[in-house]
């Protein structure tokens, strides 16, 4: 397992991919903020299963929360956490937390169909998330403009590093999930 290093390596990463909003968890490496000690640690321990991933704990207490936008293509990425000023609320937020598939959806990226498409008419919606149920593999799942969720990879920090080293778009190749 790799350690929170990582997780701020990765972060550092994610930064140069547009304008990046983090939060402050009581853990951040710059700036804590303590007075959310308590509410990451209540929804780790209610939320048991997300202990598998050392990597998710961690961007939790570090960061709480990542908002990622581009101007220039419309692309957008989310992953909920608990500081409310730089993304929704990860309990706090709309909908159910685990929805009726048993998934506890973390993030969503919206961006262009096709790289370099700059029409806001022509974006595709990309959920991420933890299965909750525990009957599926671990890992981070993903969900195409609403279809149902497959795995995508292992763990968090895998999935930050991908976000990373394809420069947002984790599509591959989503044409066969749209017909």
């Amino acid at each position: 397992m790799k350690d929170n290093n990582s997780i701020h390596q990765a972060i550092d990463r994610i930064h140069e991919l547009g304008n990046v909003e983090t939060g402050r968890g009581p853990k951040h490496p710059t700036s804590p903020n303590p007075q959310l000690a308590s509410e990451i640690a209540d929804f780790i321990d209610k939320y048991s299963f997300l202990k598998k991933d050392q990597s998710y704990v961690e961007f939790l207490e570090c960061y709480a929360g990542l908002l990622l936008y581009r101007d220039n293509d419309f692309m957008s990425l989310g992953i909920y956490g608990f500081d409310d000023d730089v993304s929704l609320h990860l309990v706090k937020g709309e909908g159910e937390l685990i929805d009726e598939a048993g998934m506890l959806t973390f993030a969503d990226l919206t961006l262009p169909l096709q790289e370099g498409d700059k029409r806001a008419d022509n974006l595709i919606g990309t959920g991420f998330a933890f299965d909750a149920t525990q009957q599926r593999p671990w890992g981070v799942y993903r969900c195409i403009n609403n279809q149902p969720y497959h795995w995508y990879c292992g763990t968090f920090l895998e999935w930050l590093e991908k976000l990373a080293n394809q420069k947002g778009r984790l599509l591959e190749d989503p044409t066969p999930l749209l017909r």
